[in-house]
């Protein structure tokens, strides 16, 4: 996350310098393709040296690879408790990808990952929907959508990871505008200095896990821990933004700086507090539970920098108003929401009321004919999307025997070559005794 930010800001100034500002989609688009070249490289060269591990990766969840045994004691296919505990807090990772990391971020990585491993010890988990002992869900279960959304614990999360969310993407989105127009720098040198609070961040990744796993193994309340966390994301940048927010900083480049820096580098301590409750909940809907929050933080990413830009052209050029009270307005409320409604202890949304809402018989028509019609391409596409891995699949083992056979034939060409010398030597030791 925050070695991303990193990277962009430091590559496009560069790229809006060289061929204007159109060309960072072009630019940024063009790595994905990068990205997913480096993916098939590494793809084949796990084929290579282990072509079990590939079957594994390519092949459907729940299914069993072509070639390999389903375990006994995995209950066909089902993660074991520590990769539950790692898909958690956002899918987990081969140990070769994990270690190929950059420092930093892998170390932010890891020790949010600890702190979810170690709230998943907890005492008195139940069996089912809430249980830290939860079984990995079979392809195809139905997930109770309904149950999550009446839960208020859940709503209290939506609206949290809503608040954290609009703070990071308005920030990070005006953040190199906001130090070009206040310290009157070049969008170079305000994209440098935009480079701090990611920065920042990764430090506060790593010392927000180490602290909560300190403290849990202490003996303090998982949710005292999280509530912590979570009110030093958010208070801690609150009151550091108010300076900002009534202009008792503007004039001074150095303290705006450093506000903004600490203030985001806090924020991540939401690792250890909002990204870590929903595996506290229910780990066996994890997953699905930091999918539906991530979905309000998402709308807030769509709404909130255009809303900011909005804000400012109306209060003329004010970003009291555009950037700093907004933002300072949802983070207080958003502590108040994560403090008084999210829980830390488990939930079984399976035993929850999961019946339809109010609304969904005016729309379950609509919506059933959409489905009907759009079906044969969905099936269509996942058939394709199968017979592409089948086909990418025997390609990796094609190219693994291709491989050996060519290296069967230097070596063989070595041993020829190496005894040819050896008699033309020979010739040469004879012709020479003669």
């Amino acid at each position: 996350l925050h070695v991303g930010s990193v990277i962009g800001m430091l590559a496009a100034p560069a790229i809006i310098n060289a061929v204007g500002w159109e060309a960072l989609f072009t630019v940024f688009g063009a790595a994905g393709f990068v990205w997913y070249w480096w993916y098939e490289r590494l793809m084949a060269d796990i084929a290579e040296s282990d072509p079990e591990a590939a079957r594994k990766l390519v092949a459907p969840p729940g299914s069993t690879p072509p070639g390999s045994r389903r375990s006994s004691t995995s209950g066909g296919g089902a993660a074991t408790p520590a990769r539950r505990r790692t898909s958690s807090g956002g899918g987990a990772q081969p140990s070769s990808v994990t270690a190929s990391m950059s420092g930093a971020a892998a170390a932010s990585t890891a020790s949010a990952a600890s702190t979810a491993s170690v709230s998943a010890a907890a005492p008195g988990a139940k069996a089912g929907g809430g249980g830290h002992g939860a079984s990995a869900l079979p392809p195809g279960t139905p997930l109770p959508y309904r149950a999550f959304l009446r839960n208020a614990s859940v709503q209290a999360l939506c609206f949290t990871h809503f608040a954290n969310n609009w703070y990071h993407f308005t920030m990070l989105a005006w953040l190199p505008t906001y130090f070009k127009v206040t310290l009157g720098v070049d969008l170079m040198h305000a994209a440098q200095t935009s480079l701090l609070p990611p920065i920042a961040g990764i430090v506060c990744s790593v010392a927000s896990g180490r602290l909560a796993d300190t403290l849990i193994a202490s003996g303090t309340p998982v949710g005292t821990v999280r509530k912590l966390c979570q009110n030093i994301a958010f208070l801690g940048p609150a009151l550091l933004m108010l300076p900002l927010l009534t202009g008792s900083a503007d004039g001074n480049g150095a303290i705006s700086v450093g506000l903004v820096t600490i203030a985001l580098g806090l924020s991540s301590f939401s690792l250890a507090g909002l990204y870590c409750t929903h595996q506290d909940m229910s780990p066996k809907y994890a997953g699905a539970l930091l999918g539906l929050t991530n979905t309000s933080g998402a709308v807030s990413g769509l709404v909130g920098v255009a809303a900011t830009g909005a804000l400012f052209d109306w209060s003329q050029g004010s970003w009291g108003t555009a950037l700093m009270a907004p933002n300072v307005a949802l983070l207080l409320a958003g502590a108040a929401a994560y403090t008084l409604g999210a829980r830390n202890e488990p939930v079984d949304f399976d035993a929850g009321n999961n019946a339809p809402f109010w609304f969904e018989a005016a729309v379950r028509g609509p919506v059933a004919a959409l489905s009907r019609a759009t079906q044969p391409l969905v099936q269509g596409l996942s058939a394709a999307w199968d017979k592409t891995q089948e086909v990418r699949l025997r390609a990796a083992e094609q190219g693994v025997r291709v491989t050996r056979k060519l290296r069967s034939l230097r070596r063989k060409e070595q041993r020829a070559s190496l005894a040819g010398d050896d008699a033309a030597a020979t010739a040469a030791a004879a012709a020479a005794a003669a």
